[in-house]
């Protein structure tokens, strides 16, 4: 019992929130989803979301500090999957890369394409893979966020790319729900 206790006495106290009328009362998974649509509501107007000067300048020193960093690079790709007419197409989410095809497995494998080539034309040129390549439009994030249909990884494998300092990691691809395309 005083162990307990003084555990208690060290936690800091949480800023109180005021829960909307019969959030209680709701099971947690409807909780969760009511989160959820909250942080999409949120993430829609990210540009209008302020960004203290404390965190920017914590992100400028961890850029710093990766940038200077020669240890192996460890890519992790996130794609959202969608069908546009008769093709599927495949979108990353951290870089601005798209590929098509008429079936699964030929969109499986012209992603793993486009990401060692790209990877292949960067090393060659002593540049950095990735490091200019925007992000997706928000677009394409928000259809990834809906999405809760996870592919398994073996059938978005991209072995080839463990090679001179690079790694990356099997991509995490989602279907996106039909009205999102």
């Amino acid at each position: 019992m005083a162990s307990r206790q003084r555990t208690r006495g060290r936690r800091r106290a949480r800023p109180t929130v005021a829960l909307p009328p019969g959030f209680k009362s709701l099971s947690k998974a409807k909780q969760i989803r009511y989160l959820q649509a909250l942080w999409d509501r949120i993430a829609e107007r990210a540009a209008q979301v302020p960004v203290p000067r404390s965190h920017l300048s914590l992100a400028k020193e961890r850029l710093a500090a990766f940038r200077r960093d020669s240890s192996p690079r460890k890519y992790v790709i996130r794609a959202v999957v969608f069908q546009e007419g008769e093709w599927l197409c495949a979108q990353c989410l951290e870089y601005d890369l798209m590929v098509q095809a008429r079936n699964l497995k030929q969109l499986s494998r012209a992603l793993q394409k486009i990401l060692v080539g790209h990877i292949a034309i960067r090393r060659r040129h002593n540049q950095q893979p990735f490091r200019d390549l925007p992000r997706a439009p928000e677009k394409y994030w928000a259809m990834y966020r809906r999405s809760r249909l996870e592919l398994p990884a073996p059938i978005f494998k991209v072995g080839a790319l463990r090679s001179r300092g690079i790694v990356v990691a099997p991509p995490q691809v989602r279907i996106a729900t039909a009205s999102a395309a």
